[in-house]
């Protein structure tokens, strides 16, 4: 992986992975129940009001043995492993999500498997997700549908040359498969922007019907 810098250069490029990440995560979000392991993801799924979003705390012993058994590594080079493994996903987190890895604000339960079991974290988790709050709803599943359609047709504007320097808002209805792109537009751009929006749109099945609502100047 190239480090945060190589994205700074490129900030059309990180807006697209995340758009893409987004599109992947919503993919899976719509077919019913699932689990995703990985850091700080869920803030890309903050308008799905049913998320739980859970961080689990492991003590630096239980992480250094099984990395040592797996590298065939000293406990030293372990523990610098970690460390700079832990450095790395900071930086990361930092530069995608604009947010620390540990802050507690971006989680609904904090496990720490210093003071709890495994079986324990596990007997909490399945209890939480099991209330109302993390139920979805009719309303709340059109919702997640909405905006996975919403971020379809961001990841096709985004990845066409024609359209991805575009600042451009976008709607969408799942139900009927309706999508409305708004927005400013260049005073040099013309109603050829329009016709690109159409026709880059036009590739994903999913989208019905495409209204183009921008202005120029």
């Amino acid at each position: 992986s190239h480090p945060p810098g190589y994205w700074h250069e490129r900030s059309n490029e990180r807006m697209h992975y995340l758009t893409c990440f987004k599109t992947a995560l919503l993919d899976f979000a719509v077919q019913g129940s699932i689990i995703y392991h990985g850091n700080l993801a869920h803030i890309l799924l903050n308008e799905v009001p049913f998320v739980l979003r859970v961080r689990v705390n492991a003590p630096l012993v239980n992480r250094v043995k099984p990395l040592m058994e797996e590298r065939g590594i000293s406990k030293e080079a372990a523990i610098e492993k970690i460390k700079d493994m832990d450095y790395k996903r900071r930086l990361w987190t930092q530069f995608l999500y604009d947010a620390e890895i540990i802050d507690p604000i971006f989680f609904d339960l904090v496990l720490n498997l210093e003071r709890i079991t495994i079986d324990d974290a596990i007997e909490m988790v399945v209890t939480e997700v099991a209330k109302e709050a993390f139920q979805p709803t009719r309303e709340s599943l059109k919702a997640v549908k909405d905006l996975h359609l919403v971020s379809i047709a961001k990841t096709y504007l985004m990845r066409s040359t024609k359209t991805k320097t575009l600042d451009l808002k976008v709607e969408a209805d799942s139900s009927t498969g309706n999508v409305i792109v708004s927005g400013s537009l260049p005073p040099d751009a013309n109603q050829t922007r329009e016709a690109d929006i159409q026709t880059v749109l036009a590739d994903a099945e999913i989208i019905k019907n495409v209204e183009v609502k921008v202005k120029f100047g």
